[in-house]
């Protein structure tokens, strides 16, 4: 009987610190019908059982949450244009907790006439999505090879290409034409390459930025891009982002 009861104070306890954690959601994502000719804008979103709002010009969608404790928080929707019987259309990630080290921000969403348009805690809308469209200009990710002592550096990333041996000084680089997620393996010799990190190498979020660059140093991996002096990102071996 007393068994019963410490599970029955451990599960209310447990309610009540999610009720809590959901009333503290600061992070938000907006929906909006920016459409002329007084186009209808549909839009399905996963959270909230995948209901459907139907937009008149002018109106917006918002959603309110909080990131949950493995930090592994996403949101996607799809936006549906009118009228045609809404065949002009585009699904999306609206939000991921990867984009911000920051748990509180605004993601703004606009469908406009020649795309879908996003902008975040207010900044100036830039075009992400072509109706039906994948993404809208080619891009590409670096990998170097910057470690010491002639090691050899192992990467494999999530584009089908296999695996990749660098020597030091030597650079893999991929394209793709997508809107989505990419993740790559380093891993570094010798000692049958024990010393590793899986990454995100390619955030959507940052596609209107220049084409990022990961380079492989004894000390960890560094991220650099347009020039910019490379900055610490991960530990080997790390659970995750290193803060700046």
């Amino acid at each position: 009987m007393n068994n019963f009861l410490i599970i029955l104070i451990l599960l209310d306890l447990c309610t009540g610190l999610s009720n809590g954690f959901d009333m503290q959601a600061k992070t938000k994502v907006m929906l909006l019908n920016q459409l002329e000719h007084n186009k209808l804008l549909k839009v399905r979103c996963g959270n909230h059982k995948g209901e459907e709002k139907l937009l008149k010009i002018g109106e917006e969608y918002e959603f309110t949450f909080g990131d949950n404790f493995s930090g592994a928080t996403n949101y996607s929707c799809k936006m549906d244009r009118g009228p045609d019987n809404f065949k002009h259309h585009q699904e999306f990630v609206v939000y991921d907790a990867m984009w911000t080290k920051y748990p509180e921000i605004t993601c703004k969403w606009m469908a406009r006439e020649d795309g879908i348009y996003y902008s975040q805690d207010g900044n100036l809308p830039q075009k992400k999505y072509e109706w039906e469209g994948s993404r809208l200009t080619g891009n590409k990710v670096t990998l170097r090879n910057e470690l010491e002592h002639n090691k050899l550096l192992k990467v494999r990333c999530a584009n089908d290409e296999g695996e990749h041996l660098l020597k030091i000084g030597e650079e893999y680089e991929f394209s793709f034409d997508d809107y989505f997620f990419h993740s790559c393996t380093m891993a570094q010799g010798p000692n049958n390459f024990k010393h590793h990190k899986k990454f995100c190498a390619y955030m959507p979020i940052n596609a209107d930025d220049a084409p990022p660059k990961w380079i492989a140093r004894e000390d960890g991996i560094y991220f650099t891009n347009d020039g910019n002096v490379p900055q610490k990102k991960y530990e080997w071996d790390g659970p995750r982002l290193l803060k700046n």
